[in-house]
């Protein structure tokens, strides 16, 4: 460990170093942290000489955030990004010396057709199993999320997929989970919505009997919606997607260079990032199981059942 000698504390032979130069030991210990810290979590960035010429000629680069995804992702009213994606192409501009400009979408599908016909040059928060088969090129993900079912409060709650066997879920129409659930051959039966508020709706007024998502989208949306004493997290999946940055399908030397920069990162950055934008999301709310869903067979002789003691 460094010894750095305080003034008051030392004998005179070892306080001359400092005196020499008047500087206090609180001050001389910042410096000396100021001057380690940054290499201990980041890396500098390093980029290959074509990398920098095409800095050089592509300074201004258009964004499509998605409208709908806060806190990940969103614009606000004055038309400035915001959500956790904003910050992140903060601080990639910061060690790129890019600029990033808004390109304003009015959906999901509407950034993503605007990055393949080039209107925009990248898409904020792009999930690469949801996305489909798009003419576009994905960065290192920046971020993981974890699907979360919800509920109508005071109500049998859901916890796993088998528990949703049988009934109706709504979904957003862009999300990844409705691939993902059809991987995993859930029988659940999936509906789909426009946008969340739809499909938030649509399970307060019981139109479906649970809602998947992520939790922090869904946490920011109930508060918004004011629907937050009528929904509760219910439990979580077992399904995971990244969040990655998206690239025209041309300039493949971008998702480099944001790969790059990515790299620099440190984990204190990060961790600060995810507590400013994920942190206030509700624990599960404890709810009584859901009855699993009977055999076909077993419906109908229940039924026979009833009718001949009718």
């Amino acid at each position: 460990m460094m010894h750095l000698p305080c003034p008051d504390r030392e004998p005179v032979a070892a306080r001359r170093p400092l005196e020499r130069y008047k500087l206090p030991c609180a001050l001389v210990i910042f410096l000396v942290l100021l001057a380690l810290g940054p290499g201990l979590n980041a890396q500098s960035l390093e980029l290959t000489s074509a990398q920098r010429q095409w800095l050089a000629a592509h300074k201004v680069v258009r964004v499509a955030p998605d409208p709908d995804l806060a806190p990940i992702d969103g614009i606000d009213v004055d038309g400035r990004q915001h959500g956790l994606s904003a910050d992140y192409l903060k601080l990639i501009a910061a060690r790129t010396g890019l600029e990033f400009h808004v390109v304003r979408a009015t959906s999901r599908s509407d950034a993503l057709h605007a990055l393949a016909e080039h209107r925009a040059d990248l898409m904020s928060a792009a999930a690469p199993g949801a996305d489909g088969k798009q003419n576009i090129l994905y960065t290192a993900p920046y971020a993981r999320l974890s699907a979360a079912v919800f509920a109508r409060r005071g109500e049998p709650g859901f916890s796993t997929l088998d528990q949703l066997r049988g009934h109706s879920i709504a979904l957003v129409a862009s999300s990844p989970w409705a691939a993902l659930l059809a991987a995993q051959d859930s029988s659940a039966k999936a509906r789909t919505f426009p946008d969340i508020a739809a499909a938030l709706n649509a399970l307060r007024d019981k139109t479906v009997d649970a809602f998947v998502a992520d939790p922090f989208r869904t946490a920011d949306a109930l508060a918004r919606l004011k629907l937050d004493q009528d929904i509760v997290l219910s439990g979580q999946l077992a399904l995971e997607t990244p969040v990655t940055l998206a690239v025209r399908d041309d300039w493949p030397v971008l998702r480099d260079i944001i790969n790059a920069a990515l790299k620099t990162i440190s984990v204190d950055d990060e961790k600060s990032l995810r507590e400013r934008w994920l942190k206030n999301v509700a624990a599960p709310a404890p709810a009584t199981p859901a009855a699993p869903a009977l055999p076909a067979s077993h419906v109908a002789a229940i039924d026979t059942a009833l009718q001949v003691a009718a």
